[in-house]
């Protein structure tokens, strides 16, 4: 079963980035996008994602249209997407255990789950011993490892 289908997908900037692009993705696969800079790849994702609209084409998650020029628009929060930015997007204030606790907060999750839960995801990106940690005090990997750790807290069905 397909989790992810793009059908005919165009996008426009100053010039094409994508053209009559197709593309399916089956469960539990997990996939590299590849190419220069400027191709497309995050244009892609965040076409995906909901968080950029295509000029054309339509867009299936999980069997379900969530995009289909001037006919449907599911917006990002109603995608059950999650999504590591390149920038990580980490916040400077917040400790790795606070990123993960404020998305669990925002969820609504009570505080005894939520401090169950953060040490089990932190546990899971090998960050438990770093959790009262900031990010300026983190290295390269780790950050990564607290983005990834921040998106898997909202459970997402797909994890771009």
């Amino acid at each position: 079963m397909e989790m992810i289908r793009l059908v005919n997908i165009d996008k426009y900037f100053d010039r094409k980035v994508l053209s009559n692009f197709s593309l399916g993705i089956e469960k539990n696969k997990i996939i590299g996008i590849l190419g220069q800079s400027g191709c497309g790849k995050t244009t892609l994702l965040r076409i995906i994602s909901g968080l950029e609209t295509p000029d054309s084409g339509e867009i299936y998650i999980n069997n379900k249209c969530v995009y289909s020029k001037n006919k449907i628009f599911i917006p990002p929060e109603k995608r059950n997407i999650g999504f590591v930015f390149q920038d990580l997007g980490l916040w400077p204030h917040m400790s790795a255990e606070k990123h993960i606790d404020f998305v669990l907060e925002a969820k609504e999750i009570p505080k005894n789950e939520r401090n169950h839960k953060t040490e089990k995801i932190l546990e899971l990106v090998d960050l438990e011993n770093y959790k009262k940690k900031y990010p300026h005090q983190l290295s390269g990997g780790e950050k990564q490892r607290l983005a990834i750790a921040r998106s898997l807290a909202q459970e997402p069905k797909i994890l771009l």
